[in-house]
């Protein structure tokens, strides 16, 4: 928010178009990034387990943007 010439107001737009299309749903860019970073990335032989982790990291991410969002 530092580069914004107007501050944190004008910076708050952009902050949260960023967060409704990066995190809109599990299969966005943000969540899966975020299972990546997590779990490393897919393999095709990776476990049904591993599978199902990554599933719950990304819906984990969607949940906290979701929260916070709201707070705003």
């Amino acid at each position: 928010m530092l580069h914004y010439n107007g501050g944190t107001e004008a910076a708050m737009p952009d902050a949260r178009r960023a967060l409704e299309t990066l995190f809109a749903d599990e299969n966005a860019p943000g969540p899966v990034k975020a299972a990546q970073f997590v779990l490393g990335h897919v393999r095709a032989d990776e476990a049904s387990d591993t599978r199902l982790r990554r599933q719950q990291v990304s819906q984990d991410i969607v949940f906290a943007v979701a929260a916070h969002r709201r707070a705003l």
